[in-house]
């Protein structure tokens, strides 16, 4: 199990703050099993977990602001994500995903502070993302789910949009194939836009059916931008 810190002293140069985990900084170790990370991080940089084959666990903490390309790289045992981070940004250009190769299916699990999941984190360009089941429950202050935060993750079968939620981005659950059932805890006034920061012009979604929902969401209509409009 790896923890990471508050603080570190190297004997040197004294106390720091961590608050970073480096590009490649545990690249390829084997023996890790969890990874927990402290409050204090703030970046996880490019391929800085790549190849911990035998991870099955890892935390994303609230504070963390930004993640780079092939964070999760090659994880093939990874079964759970505990995604807390309030704001995050996924800094890696649409191509430069590829984010995980795990051979059993990745709970992904939302947390009640989490008011945004980022454009890209898993999509189609991850030779088809291995997320099984996205779990909402307590994702009372989500807002936004961004362009292509999943796409391409055929594994999911159902979904609840919470009602805190007010857009979800273009081709967020595109290629989703297995996707049949999505229930939206508020299904009145989403409409769907053409561009991300449109507010009026749009058209109105009739949803309440979770098959067909599912199906205009990852298909049909995925290539708009769906805001609920209060």
């Amino acid at each position: 199990e790896a923890i990471i810190p508050d603080i570190y002293d190297d004997g040197t140069h004294g106390v720091a703050v961590v608050d970073t985990i480096g590009s490649y900084s545990l690249t390829d170790v084997t023996t890790l099993t969890n990874i927990y990370l402290s409050n204090n991080i703030t970046t996880i940089s490019e391929r800085a977990f790549s190849a911990c084959a035998n991870v099955t666990a890892i935390n994303v903490p609230e504070n963390v602001a930004t993640i780079g390309a092939y964070w999760l790289q090659n994880m093939k045992k990874l079964k759970t994500i505990n995604w807390n981070a309030i704001n995050a940004e996924y800094t890696a250009e649409f191509s430069q995903t590829y984010s995980v190769g795990s051979q059993y299916g990745i709970d992904f699990i939302v947390g009640y502070k989490v008011q945004s999941i980022p454009r890209y984190l898993f999509n189609p360009q991850s030779s088809k993302s291995y997320v099984k089941s996205i779990d909402m429950t307590n994702a009372t202050s989500l807002k936004e789910i961004g362009s292509w935060a999943f796409g391409g993750c055929y594994k999911i079968t159902s979904l609840t949009i919470p009602a805190s939620v007010e857009l979800i981005g273009a081709y967020a659950f595109t290629e989703c194939t297995g996707l049949s059932s999505i229930t939206f805890e508020i299904s009145d006034n989403w409409y769907r836009f053409s561009s991300e920061t449109a507010t009026t012009g749009g058209t109105a979604l009739s949803l309440g059916s979770a098959y067909t929902d599912a199906k205009w969401i990852r298909d049909t209509y995925a290539q708009y931008w769906w805001r609920r409009i209060s």
